[in-house]
């Protein structure tokens, strides 16, 4: 798993939990301790996080003291993979801050002959600084192949024998970087058609760049999805007639680009398109394209079936903005299978306050969706959210009920909140009943902790003893000898199915957790397990170590 796309190995559930708490400050701390990144993220209680990661990227272990994360990635470690990617990409920003200060104060007090000396030098060392004093200070016509020549010359820079290594991939995109100034230069001066022809040459450049390096940081990614979003703000601007179709026809022509094949990116493009599509020829051009999309023909059902549901909602979308929400409706009933439609039909929906027919949708989708359980979920969801603005306090309840026992914890302080507290004790023996099943574990443990069910978690982790490194703090100091009891039994248990020299070092972390929690000095568990494994040299190593 590689740092840049993790997202691809983690469920869409989990990303979207982690992201959340990464967005909502929850991880309280994140350091390197020379070998791992150790983080305390803040959920039903404080969980460690430790995540090894190589200089390529590669992610090579990632561990979660919560029940979850002790058998697959949790939600608290999706957080600290978004908030190590953003720290890694951002690590030097306060050192090169201060060192522009300086070198700043430096010049200013330098004459202005000095300082044209040294600019000139410098431009000659430095074809991409050259190039980008061209392209700042050169005349309108010019400006676009002055930009194309500042990003090549940044990718020269960073390449080796053809190829942009991982840790060069920041370089070969500083070109880039610098042409998004002028963008932001030429779109405040109202220059709409320079400010997109610079966007496109951006993605053009960026898009070959892909094919020879190494993006595991994101970058080369980062900055395509920057200009795409940039020109989709900028084509939402008004502009004359001729200008629109002008635009249009750039980014439109650019979308065909065939290294876009297999990329959502060509979508993007189409649909940050919408607004122009009120001039007759781009919506003609739009929809000749719409029911003669070359994905559709592709072998594979899948892609076709997708391709299709896309161009369909592009087709959708443009109705909507150019004909109005009357005849979206028409043509979302024509196309009742198209479950993406549906979906954004339902959201705007619920933004307008038109409930009875968000569900009417919610209907639809849980009669056409049935085969899709995370999308029946949604509905259900969906559903939670119009009770809620409509006053129909029974039916939430059912709903949320229902969402938290089918293991969303999300909707455990919400379903608290629609009960008196007398209402809410049987309630909640009938949720705790539900979800003590294997499945839902650790979801059942976070809801004793949060209701103070001590006696009851204490019996939860007799039966699961790993989940005393998630929740001894909660039982202690009530029930001291418990907690020893199942620390030493969740020792000898470990240790009994280690077979390598990180599960042996695991076990000695237990061991170190056990001695502070419980403070003894936990000679006899590693006395006794050095005698039982001395056949194991590499654990014996390990134990001699604690």
């Amino acid at each position: 798993m590689d740092l840049n796309d993790f997202e691809k190995r983690i469920s869409e559930i989990i990303l979207e939990e982690g992201l959340s708490y990464y967005e909502m400050g929850k991880i309280v701390s994140l350091e390197y301790d020379g070998k791992e990144w150790d983080a305390v993220v803040e959920g039903t209680q404080d969980y460690a996080v430790s995540i090894a990661l190589a200089e390529n990227g590669k992610i090579s272990d990632s561990r979660c003291d919560c029940p979850y994360g002790m058998s697959r990635l949790c939600e608290h470690q999706a957080a600290v993979l978004y908030a190590l990617r953003d720290r890694l990409r951002s690590k030097n920003a306060p050192e090169r801050i201060k060192e522009r200060e300086r070198i700043k104060e430096m010049l200013e007090g330098l004459d202005k002959s000095t300082l044209i000396s040294i600019v000139a030098e410098f431009a000659e060392r430095d074809e991409g600084m050259k190039e980008e004093m061209v392209m700042r200070h050169i005349g309108k016509a010019d400006i676009i192949g002055s930009a194309r020549n500042v990003i090549q010359a940044a990718i020269r820079s960073a390449e080796r024998y053809g190829h942009v290594d991982y840790g060069d991939a920041e370089r070969a995109v500083s070109g880039a970087t610098a042409v998004f100034d002028i963008i932001d230069e030429r779109t405040g001066s109202g220059d709409i058609v320079t400010a997109v022809s610079l966007c496109i040459v951006i993605l053009e450049e960026m898009l070959i760049l892909l094919e020879r390096c190494d993006d595991s940081n994101g970058y080369v990614g980062a900055v395509i999805g920057e200009a795409i979003e940039r020109t989709e703000k900028m084509v939402s601007h008004p502009v004359a007639r001729e200008h629109g179709r002008k635009i249009f026809d750039a980014v439109f022509d650019h979308s065909l680009n065939e290294r876009y094949d297999g990329w959502e990116w060509r979508h993007d493009l189409l649909f940050a398109l919408i607004p122009l599509c009120v001039i007759p020829e781009n919506r003609s051009r739009m929809e000749s394209f719409i029911f003669s999309s070359p994905e559709k023909k592709r072998a594979d059902k899948w892609t076709r079936e997708y391709e299709t549901r896309k161009m369909q909602l592009l087709h959708y979308g443009m109705i909507k903005h150019v004909d109005g929400d009357a005849a979206a409706d028409s043509y979302r009933e024509t196309h009742t299978d198209n479950r993406d439609i549906r979906m954004a039909a339902l959201k705007d929906a619920i933004e307008k306050g038109s409930y009875e027919k968000a569900m009417d949708l919610c209907s639809e989708g849980e009669t056409k969706d049935v085969e899709y359980p995370a999308l029946l979920n949604v509905y259900k969801k969906y559903r939670y959210e119009i009770y809620g603005r409509t006053g129909d306090v029974q039916a939430q309840r059912e709903v949320g009920l229902d969402l938290l026992t089918d293991g969303d914890g999300e909707y455990y302080p919400k379903s608290k909140e629609l009960y008196g507290k007398d209402e809410w004790v049987p309630i909640r023996q009938k949720i705790l009943k539900e979800l003590n099943t294997f499945s839902h574990k650790g979801l059942y443990a976070n809801i004793l902790v949060k209701e103070g069910l001590k006696k009851e978690l204490l019996e939860f982790c007799k039966i699961n003893a790993y989940a005393i490194m998630s929740y001894h703090a909660h039982l202690l100091p009530e029930y001291k000898d418990d907690v020893r009891s199942i620390f030493v039994t969740y020792i000898k248990v470990t240790a009994a199915s280690a077979r390598d020299r990180n599960a042996y070092r695991n076990v000695c972390d237990i061991i170190k957790k056990y001695r502070k929690v419980c403070g003894v000095k936990a000679d006899a568990i590693v006395d006794e397990l050095i005698e039982r494994y001395s056949r194991r040299p590499a654990f014996v190593d390990e134990l001699m170590r604690i």
